[in-house]
């Protein structure tokens, strides 16, 4: 059987925009059978816009026998600073507002108390309301290629291509590898 080899390399089509704290960095390849599993961590500085948060805590559905369910939170899905809290049978909408890095106050619509989140920089989880939640956020728009020489880049396209990670976690895909051709691959960050 060959031996095969594998580069990985992250380059950045363009400067990195100001949201990359760092150069994204690559954590770990792993090979089964043809599947090659990636992990990558981007670095990203956290931004409120955009970003998803998921309790830990979970509740009961109903009916009964569905599974059980979180609550969500998501910051600038909408307009830019609107809030949306998914609660597992009903929804609150409002407006946040960043108070720093690390606070957000929430005003929720028909609730006349505004509710303060702390995003804590050690364990990484948002304290809301008496929960704590794990946050996402949007995978920057990455493309994988492959190359036989290193000069020419084929794009591969990925099946089911990640939408989110875990922040700060980073990253994780898997694609299928081609046994017959020996190749160099690599993950390029692309800019909006």
């Amino acid at each position: 059987m060959k031996i095969r080899k594998l580069i990985f390399s992250l380059a950045a089509s363009v400067l990195f925009s100001q949201l990359m704290a760092q150069s994204p960095r690559l954590r770990d390849v792993s090979i089964v059978g043809d599947e090659v599993k990636v992990s990558i961590n981007f670095n990203d500085v956290f931004i409120w816009d955009k970003a998803k948060f998921v309790s830990i805590k979970t509740f009961p559905s109903d009916p009964p026998w569905a599974p059980e369910t979180n609550h969500e939170l998501w910051f600038g899905f909408g307009d830019k600073h609107e809030v949306n809290w998914f609660q597992f049978d009903y929804g609150e909408n409002g407006k946040y507002e960043v108070i720093d890095q690390s606070n957000v106050e929430v005003k929720l619509f028909g609730r006349k108390k505004n509710i303060i989140g702390h995003l804590d920089s050690e364990t990484n989880l948002l304290s809301f309301n008496s929960l704590d939640y794990v946050p996402f956020l949007q995978v920057p728009k990455f493309v994988l290629e492959q190359s036989k020489d290193l000069n020419e880049w084929q794009e591969i396209i990925l099946e089911s291509p990640p939408k989110e990670y875990q922040w700060p976690k980073g990253l994780t895909f898997k694609f299928k590898l081609d046994l017959k051709v020996n190749a160099f691959y690599r993950v390029r960050i692309k800019k909006d």
